[in-house]
């Protein structure tokens, strides 16, 4: 394998209708399995980024991403692998999960996270969360900010509903007034980004592994590049460096990437 990164994603966001599944009807498992062999180089040339994907129904093939004990113990025994997973939670709230058709409650959620920061303490989460569902109370969107509270994500990518003609939630009556919705994402949004300083400094003066992407956009006398729990990290480099793993020292945290310094 010559790619410094591999991305293993198990999202479908089309519905098949393209597709001739219609007399399908089982369940894939996507459950991942890794390659010990080919994980056991000494020198840090390939990086595993697996992304977690709860459920996904469209019609009737379940796709899952199964986040089983033995993979929890993989990702957490190999420094190979991103120490890094994207939970979508969409909602805190287990009954808005049940009219999202989510098959997880926020109980089932906790339990994942848990399960996974027992073996991997270490661990940068990410997250998608949607505020104002069809139905969404106050105390639902509370159940959202608990969660987020618990977990303590790195970052989140936060959503406002927002009607999409044909799907079901269109349709229902109890959609939840404009102004409410804004005032609850700004709420969310300030929470998540006060979480995330939080998070993301803690590995400030440390000296980690950082794969360089690109040259930096808005200055070119340096390099981004992102390490193994996904945070990006801006530092002094040339386009031969592109493509490389460096370790590189953290030396200030902006917030929700850093500036650093290549050890070479």
């Amino acid at each position: 394998i010559k790619a410094k990164e591999t991305s293993i994603v198990t999202i479908m966001e089309s519905d098949f209708d393209d597709l001739d599944i219609d007399d399908l009807d089982e369940e894939i498992d996507t459950t991942m399995a890794l390659d010990e062999e080919a994980l056991d180089e000494k020198p840090i040339q390939i990086l595993v980024r697996p992304v977690q994907v709860l459920d996904i129904k469209p019609k009737n093939v379940s796709i899952k991403f199964n986040t089983s004990d033995e993979l929890i113990d993989v990702i957490a025994s190999s420094d190979k692998i991103s120490k890094h997973l994207h939970l979508p939670l969409q909602s805190g709230s287990s009954a808005i999960l049940k009219k999202m058709n989510r098959v997880y409650s926020k109980e089932d959620y906790l339990a994942l996270v848990d399960r996974i920061k027992a073996k991997i303490p270490d661990i940068s989460l990410t997250t998608d969360i949607i505020v104002g569902f069809p139905g969404e109370t106050e105390e639902d969107f509370l159940e959202t900010m608990d969660v987020v509270e618990k977990v303590r994500y790195d970052s989140a990518f936060t959503f406002i509903y927002s009607k999409r003609t044909g799907t079901p939630a269109a349709s229902f009556d109890n959609q939840v007034d404009e102004d409410v919705v804004k005032d609850r994402f700004d709420r969310l949004l300030a929470k998540v980004q006060e979480i995330s300083r939080e998070q993301v400094s803690r590995f400030e003066g440390h000296t980690e592994y950082a794969l360089v992407e690109e040259m930096n956009s808005q200055d070119e006398t340096l390099v981004s590049a992102r390490l193994l729990n996904n945070i990006i990290v801006h530092f002094p480099g040339t386009k031969e460096d592109i493509g490389k793993i460096i370790p590189v020292k953290l030396t200030k945290c902006m917030g929700f990437y850093y500036y650093g310094e290549a050890i070479r």
